[in-house]
């Protein structure tokens, strides 16, 4: 023990620093976005396999780790004259509404559709300030409250060229950041999006305005106000 008296002891409980709900939806978009590529390899009469990590025992008799080529299993699936898409969290197949828990769809070519619409889905519904290129796309997936953190991470994604335009959500944030970014909009002429039933409300709604080309989906919304000032009363005249 007087080797432990030396120590500063405590007791913890070791927190997760990211929310469990947000963790849950970035698995579920890293999924989609890799069941795009098994539906690309599809369309070649491919599978689609990654390298994956797993236990197994050596010539010695021992458990070591090894790297193997692994199929990644397809959500969707041929039935009924079309096919069948569904999302999944491992090997639990997710409702998707209205007691449903597949999206049904005519042709092969129409799978990626329809994972497309999952992924937007799963990308836009909470508020968290997070980015997300739309796979295979140049679209950047701008969600959040409003910070001077993101004018930097739009400068980036422009400065390498990667993005043409913008889909938005969000309740607002920083007046100064919304107008910074509306700049870089303006000045690098992206086209702005608000997805269906989703809000973009005060510095949101500043960088929708400043795109080139601006659409609306059904049952989006608005919200602009007069910025709000903090003022010292006893300075003002």
């Amino acid at each position: 023990m007087s080797y432990l008296s030396k120590l500063t002891v405590k007791t913890v409980v070791r927190t997760n620093k990211l929310d469990p709900v947000i963790q849950r939806r970035q698995k579920l978009i890293s999924a989609t976005e890799e069941q795009l590529k098994v539906v690309e390899a599809a369309l070649k009469g491919e599978s689609y396999e990654v390298l994956r990590k797993a236990w197994a025992k050596n010539e010695q008799g021992e458990k070591v780790l090894v790297e193997r080529m692994r199929k990644v299993r397809a959500w969707f699936f041929e039935q009924d004259g079309g096919w069948y898409v569904q999302c999944k969290y491992g090997n639990k197949t997710l409702e998707l509404g209205k007691g449903g828990n597949a999206v049904f769809v005519k042709a092969l070519a129409d799978v990626e559709g329809a994972l497309q619409a999952l992924f937007m889905g799963l990308a836009t519904q909470s508020w968290s300030a997070e980015f997300f290129v739309l796979p295979n796309t140049k679209t950047l997936l701008m969600m959040g409250e409003t910070t001077g953190a993101d004018v930097v991470v739009l400068q980036n994604y422009v400065k390498n060229k990667a993005i043409d335009s913008l889909i938005l959500k969000g309740p607002g944030g920083s007046l100064s950041a919304g107008l910074s970014m509306a700049n870089i909009i303006i000045e690098n002429e992206l086209s702005t999006n608000v997805p269906e039933d989703t809000d973009c409300a005060s510095a949101c709604s500043l960088m929708f305005s400043a795109g080139k080309i601006r659409s609306m989906e059904t049952g989006s919304r608005f919200g602009f106000h007069l910025p709000f000032l903090d003022l010292d009363i006893d300075t003002v005249d």
